[in-house]
């Protein structure tokens, strides 16, 4: 192994940690990858990006790809078709969570609820247990995160403006502004 890519912090927690050249998906994966020792460079987006900044880094290969049991892209498989050759190893698994009874009750009362989204995978999943009462504000990662939630008849599903966890912040933000009032020190007598 020459190198690794990461497409999540998970990968690197998992991978042992090595003096070597990684690509990672985001900044976040990144960062932890450099806190482990790693030579880490950030694609700042999706397996699109991340394949897109390995093949302009032209490294010889092997890299090997850390990382879930449910992935997406076929990275690995994409980048050896391109020429640098490319492994991948599962070094965790994401065992779905049944949501807590509180999460049930709130998503099925009559205050409005903001749920975010970070993968195709989480809104398929959640949209299995809907639709819900509650007037629901999804913000999803991505496009394609949004396209798994028609089930949950939501009132509004905001995209992110890039697929990290800095614009997700944002949009949630901005969706929590839109669906409730903030009231501030100011606004009280």
């Amino acid at each position: 192994m020459s190198g690794a890519i990461f497409t999540s912090k998970n990968g690197v927690q998992f991978a042992e940690p090595q003096d070597l050249p990684c690509w990672c998906v985001g900044d976040s994966t990144a960062q932890v990858a450099s806190q482990r020792g790693w030579q880490a460079v950030s694609a700042s987006g999706d397996a699109e990006a991340l394949i897109k900044r390995i093949l302009a880094d032209a490294p010889a290969g092997p890299l090997v790809h850390f990382r879930g049991e449910h992935a997406r892209g076929d990275i690995a498989a994409r980048l050896t078709a391109q020429g640098v050759p490319t492994q991948e190893t599962e070094v965790y698994r994401q065992s779905p969570l049944p949501l807590t009874q509180n999460a049930i009750e709130i998503l099925n009362g009559n205050i409005p609820v903001v749920l975010p989204l970070f993968s195709p995978r989480s809104a398929r999943l959640i949209a299995k247990l809907g639709p819900f009462l509650a007037p629901v504000h999804a913000v999803a990662i991505s496009a394609d995160t949004a396209q798994g939630v028609d089930a949950l008849s939501l009132k509004t599903c905001d995209i992110a403006g890039a697929p990290d966890a800095k614009s997700m912040i944002a949009t949630i933000r901005q969706t929590l502004d839109a669906a409730c009032r903030i009231v501030t020190d100011e606004d009280t007598p």
